[in-house]
């Protein structure tokens, strides 16, 4: 190491990650290898309103800092606004504004996303 703001490179070998990588020095978080994981959306239909809607995501691998995007064809892909998660479930709010079908994706801070879930 040559100084604080150099490039470092660490190397983790082994085997049995079955939970996946977190890499982190001190307190923080740099990376993790686990790809977060949707296996239950509710509701998976909400009305059109103008008022926002909470959704519970299952799944597994989510990470404090995640993202959860809303995605559809013709439209601006929209973030979600995070009320509360664990490594298993997220508890989001959405706007419904616009009648569509949106697919839903979580992604990590380390930008490892899930595979996208429609309703």
């Amino acid at each position: 190491m040559t100084g604080p703001n150099s490039a470092q490179t660490l190397t983790v070998n082994g085997t049995g990650f079955a939970a996946g990588v977190t890499l982190v020095i001190g307190t923080t978080r740099i990376a993790s290898t686990l790809t977060p994981s949707i296996t239950s959306l509710t509701p998976s239909t909400i009305t059109h309103s103008n008022a926002s809607q909470t959704i519970t995501i299952n799944g597994t691998g989510f990470y404090a800092g995640l993202k959860v995007l809303l995605t559809s064809t013709g439209a601006q892909q929209q973030t979600a606004t995070i009320v509360s998660s664990t490594a298993t479930q997220i508890q989001a709010t959405v706007s419904a504004a616009t009648a569509r079908v949106w697919s839903v994706q979580v992604v990590n801070a380390a930008l490892r996303p899930a595979a996208p879930r429609l309703p």
